[in-house]
């Protein structure tokens, strides 16, 4: 991929706009993400715009106010949310491999696990949980522990927690669903999700800022704000990992997995077109009020004239936003 200007001509504040007409360059991205950080009263931002071959990048404002740190390319925010479309990618490959069968019973990958014992009997699919359709609470932010074995400690209290509604009677957004996906990827693939996050996304992306358990210590970590004020925590309970409380990237990062994707789509790549599809076709409709048409068995579908997916993510005090175009 290459950087740089694709057509030096303005195009206001408008991403849409400028890749309708495919007016696009460095000016006109640098611009519009300093107007809209003034407007909405961002500390600081990055964006990433990917048209073809052409990458758009551009930083401003502070990753820490009080400290008066500037953001750079390699300031890396919270993902949040914007994992679960991850998780997902590593359960279609998997799937695609034949070690699991997204529309089978997730119980009969755990049979003789105690901590999931209270699945026996159910009717949940990697498919429901894929898309927010399982029927379980979805809020469960527990503080279990600090280490990986969090997020098993989690899998068991999910089941002492009442459900919402039956499998598969309908649409409610669920963290925990994604638990226990990154759960079961680890019981089909004897490699913790993370790992096969860093095997599978990471490397094949080329990316050392994309850290799915970071050191909250590391210097290159963007803070969360309320307002004017430095939040003082970094992350959401590290039991909802797979959910999206720990993922740390770039907006590039973000945005290359958002090729990675559409490479399906297209026929070429890691993913295969059909998984691609899979993960992009609204199957979960949501209420006209709610954001965006529904969910994929990953993405979030956001609108069909033009067909936009892609996901939102939201942590203390900092968003993420991946959005993909691929008529565009």
């Amino acid at each position: 991929m290459r950087w740089g200007k694709l057509i030096a001509r303005p195009c206001g504040r408008n991403i849409r706009t400028c890749l309708a007409e495919m007016v696009l360059s460095q000016e006109a991205i640098e611009d519009m993400l300093r107007e809209t950080t003034a407007a909405y009263g961002m500390p600081g931002a990055q964006l990433c715009v990917s048209l073809g071959e052409d990458v758009f990048f551009a930083q401003t404002g502070f990753a820490n106010l009080a400290t008066k740190t500037l953001v750079t390319p390699r300031t890396r925010f919270q993902l949040a949310s914007t994992t679960k479309p991850m998780i997902a990618y590593l359960a279609h490959q998997l799937a695609a491999e034949g070690l699991i069968d997204l529309a089978r019973p997730v119980y009969e990958y755990l049979v003789g696990d105690e901590r999931a014992n209270w699945l026996k009997g159910s009717s949940i699919t990697t498919h429901m949980l894929l898309s927010h359709t399982s029927g379980l609470c979805g809020d469960a932010f527990l503080e279990l522990g600090s280490g990986r074995a969090t997020e098993a400690a989690l899998v068991e209290e999910i089941g002492r927690i009442a459900a919402l509604l039956a499998p598969g009677e309908d649409t409610s957004y669920c963290n925990v669903g994604f638990v226990m996906c990154g759960y079961l990827l680890e019981a089909v693939s004897g490699q913790h999700w993370t790992r096969l996050f860093r095997d599978r996304i990471a490397d094949q992306l080329g990316s050392s800022t994309l850290d799915p358990w970071p050191d909250e210590r590391a210097p290159d970590l963007a803070i969360g704000h309320s307002g004017d004020a430095p939040v003082e925590r970094s992350a959401l309970a590290v039991s909802n990992a797979a959910a999206g409380s720990t993922l740390v990237g770039t907006a590039e990062d973000l945005c290359g997995f958002g090729r990675l994707v559409q490479d399906g789509l297209q026929g070429r790549g890691a993913l295969k077109s059909n998984d691609a599809i899979s993960m992009t076709s609204l199957v979960a409709p949501l209420a006209p009020n709610e954001r965006g048409l529904g969910f994929g068995y990953g993405m979030m579908v956001f609108g069909d004239a033009p067909f936009v997916f892609g996901h939102d993510g939201l942590t203390i005090g900092q968003q993420s936003y991946l959005r993909v175009f691929p008529e565009t």
